[in-house]
């Protein structure tokens, strides 16, 4: 979810609160100091929710590597989602990426599916050389650009 969306609701519940505060005579301060208060607590509550959401996401990203598999033979007619959902049923599956000829925009029958990396042995041992829409695929691990064969 975008950080802007938290952000705004909880400026917005702090506006209403302090409003009510200060309308109710609860609080019996003048208005830019009211203000000012208000600005310094959604200021503190932004800063602790990006502090924690950040440390979060380090958290799952140092624990969860991405490894990429090249896919070839694949049929010209299959897409993105179908070749996801095929993957999907021996893991999860990050991201699929289909190529295709850049002036016909067709495909090239290969492309690249990025999966967790401790599940990388069983996916190619699993579907390389199965059947895939009357297909047989080969599935590898990707090598990285600068490792091509000279």
């Amino acid at each position: 979810m975008p950080f802007f969306l938290p952000s705004l609701a909880i400026g917005a519940i702090v506006g209403v609160a302090g409003y009510f505060l200060l309308d109710f005579g609860l609080l019996a301060i003048n208005s830019p100091f009211a203000f000012l208060l208000g600005s310094i607590i959604t200021a503190l509550i932004l800063s602790f929710m990006s502090g924690t959401s950040a440390s979060n996401q380090d958290d799952s990203d140092a624990d969860s590597e991405v490894a990429t598999l090249y896919v070839g033979n694949l049929p010209y007619r299959v897409n993105e989602q179908t070749v996801k959902d095929y993957f999907d049923k021996v893991t999860n599956v990050n991201s699929v990426r289909l190529l295709r000829d850049r002036k016909t925009g067709k495909r090239k029958g290969f492309g690249f599916v990025e999966i967790p990396a401790n599940d990388v042995d069983k996916v190619v041992k699993k579907l390389n050389d199965s059947e895939f829409e009357d297909r047989t695929l080969k599935v590898r691990i990707a090598k990285d650009r600068n490792d091509k064969e000279e």
